[in-house]
C-alpha cells in the first residue's frame, strides 16, 4: 500500500473524482506525513501486539512511496486526510470525518492491542 492508495480512499470518502482534485493531491502528502507521525507509536504497539515486523521509517517524496504504517490504520488515515482536505470548505463534515478517524484509532488502541511481555532488566 502506498500514499496514493490512502489518497484515493480519502477521495472516495469525499465522493470526489481524482481528475478534479489536483489541489487536494498537492496537499495530500504533507498531510498524510503528519498523520504518520501522530500514529507511529500506535502502529508500533499494534505491530508488536500482532506479531508483525517493525515498520521502517521512509522519507516519502511522492504519493507513490510506500505507506509505512500497518494496513489496519489505512481507514483512519483516509478519514483524517479527507477531513483535513475539506476543513475550510465544510467544517461540519470535516469534524465528523476527524471524529471517525479518532474513533478508529481509539478502537485499535483499546480493543485490538494485547499485552507484550518483556523481560525485566537486571533480574
Amino acid at each position: 500500500m502506498n500514499y496514493l492508495d490512502i489518497y484515493r480512499m480519502a477521495l472516495a470518502v469525499l465522493g470526489e473524482e481524482e481528475a478534479n482534485c489536483s489541489d487536494y493531491q498537492a496537499r495530500a502528502l504533507p498531510l498524510l506525513q503528519t498523520f504518520v507521525q501522530r500514529a507511529w507509536a500506535l502502529d508500533t504497539m499494534y505491530r508488536q501486539s500482532h506479531g508483525l515486523c517493525e515498520a521502517t521509517e521512509i522519507e516519502a517524496v511522492t504519493l507513490e512511496d510506500p505507506f509505512p504504517l500497518s494496513a489496519r490504520l489505512a481507514g483512519a488515515a483516509a478519514c483524517d486526510l479527507a477531513a483535513m482536505l475539506i476543513g475550510r470548505e465544510n467544517t461540519a463534515y470535516a469534524e465528523q470525518l476527524h471524529r471517525r478517524a479518532e474513533e478508529e484509532l481509539h478502537q485499535i488502541r483499546h480493543k485490538e492491542l494485547t499485552a507484550v511481555l518483556h523481560p525485566i532488566a537486571g533480574k
